[in-house]
């Protein structure tokens, strides 16, 4: 496997757990949308859509969505622990630190090379090394 298909790898499972913030906000909007209330300036009765009332359809959206979600804590778990067993290939502890932080947490390299205290170029070293002795599964 190359490098760049590593990192590929390795991008998949902060990919996943953006899914899963991506849903919880939407399951927070639809919820808002429920439970928002709005005068009605007509003595007559709401009208309803095809569809249902708007906070029907607000709560089937976030059914869906929060079947979506449990879907992709299910994926995100297994990406998780993938990368988690991939990472402990490497055999240097600074180096799985630096994978944990760049594709777990999420990080920056200038950020990380901040964080473990050392230079940006040598980080970049430093990241080359980690990506070539990670062995990703099949």
């Amino acid at each position: 496997m190359t490098k760049e298909e590593k990192i590929a790898w390795l991008r998949g499972y902060r990919t996943a757990a953006l899914e899963v913030e991506r849903l919880r906000g939407e399951i927070e909007r639809w919820r808002s949308l429920a439970e928002k209330v709005t005068p009605t300036l007509s003595a007559l009765p709401a009208s309803t859509s095809a569809n249902g009332t708007r906070t029907e359809t607000a709560v089937e959206q976030i059914a869906e969505r929060c079947a979506a979600l449990e879907l992709a804590l299910c994926v995100m778990a297994a990406r998780c622990e993938a990368t988690e067993k991939a990472i402990q290939s490497v055999p240097d502890e600074r180096l799985r630190l630096l994978l944990r932080y760049r594709y777990i947490d999420g990080m920056t390299l200038e950020r990380t090379a901040d964080k473990m205290g050392v230079s940006v170029r040598w980080m970049k070293k430093l990241h080359r090394k980690a990506v070539e002795f990670l062995v990703v599964p099949p």
